[in-house]
């Protein structure tokens, strides 16, 4: 069982958590990623939380910076990855894919 103590950022967590209830409560389950995106940056701007959407972000390779980049759903306050799915459920494919982006 996951504890506050187990959360790095439990505030700001709690924070993201309920904005992302909330578009949920609003919009339900029947649309895809993209509107889900738009919803949540729109809930994030009207509770007033720091989030930059989509960065280009870099990956570094035993010290070298590679070529390729890939982007993140959303940077919260600077420091927490956001990364929406819309499934039934996470399977261990989501669970790695988020495991990468750390």
């Amino acid at each position: 069982m996951n504890t506050n103590e187990d959360v790095l950022y439990p505030d700001e967590c709690y924070k993201l958590i309920g904005a992302a209830f909330e578009v949920y409560n609003e919009l339900g389950s029947e649309f895809k990623e993209p509107i889900y995106q738009e919803a949540y940056e729109y809930e994030l701007g009207i509770q007033k939380l720091p989030f930059v959407a989509q960065p280009e972000l870099t990956v570094d390779y035993k010290g070298h910076r590679l070529s390729e980049t890939y982007y993140a759903d959303l940077i919260t306050y600077e420091k927490i990855v956001v990364e929406l799915k819309v499934l039934p459920k996470l399977t261990s494919k989501e669970e790695s894919q988020v495991l990468n982006y750390l």
